[in-house]
């Protein structure tokens, strides 16, 4: 009787937490983070996995280990430049954060936080809140963008943003890229760039 007694007991804690990581791999399988881009207000167009104006081509992933990984290409026909100084990220609960796209290693050094675009040519970088980098046994560390291993739930229907200045020439920029966290696509559907209002 005990021996049965036990049995049950283990089989019950067993399902529990098979039906609890069945959920949470559920939830990262179905969520996706849909992207949006708004130049000084107006929304950009998105084409063959770019957004897409007169003045520059720009590609972006959120990764949730690196950062916001952005592909820039300028296309102004001259020097185009983001001062990621004046730049911040709005998380999922409002908060602004200023942010960096210096690589991290072992030996971080300063370095101008200016991305200089020249015409026509693609240039990559990865954008991070800076207070999402921290110090660990003389190792600079990330914290990830999103922890879905902790009430993931919560990061669903948010819609933080990376806000930059683009300097084209004589013009100055406001662009807004937003990423809308949902869960109710299927695992391969691609995501597109309509993000709900």
């Amino acid at each position: 009787m005990k021996y049965s007694f036990f049995l049950a007991f283990f089989f019950l804690i067993s399902c529990a937490s098979v039906s609890r990581n069945v959920w949470l791999n559920r939830f990262e399988v179905c969520c996706v983070v849909e992207h949006s881009l708004l130049r000084n207000g107006d929304k950009v167009e998105f084409k063959e996995g770019y957004f897409e104006d007169e003045y520059l081509k720009l590609k972006s992933e959120f990764d949730v280990m690196e950062g916001i990984k952005l592909t820039f290409l300028n296309k102004c026909g001259v020097n185009s430049y983001i001062n990621w100084d004046d730049a911040f990220y709005l998380d999922e609960s409002g908060n602004s954060h200023n942010v960096s796209f210096s690589e991290i290693s072992s030996n971080l050094k300063e370095k101008s936080n200016i991305s200089i675009l020249p015409p026509f040519i693609e240039i990559a970088a990865n954008i991070i809140p800076k207070d999402y980098i921290y110090r660990k046994n003389d190792i600079w560390m990330k914290k990830t963008m999103f922890d879905f291993s902790f009430h993931p739930q919560d990061y669903l229907f948010k819609k933080p943003s990376l806000n930059f200045y683009y300097k084209c020439g004589y013009l100055n920029l406001k662009y807004s890229l937003f990423f809308y966290i949902d869960k109710r696509y299927p695992k391969n559907q691609e995501a597109t760039d309509q993000v709900p209002n």
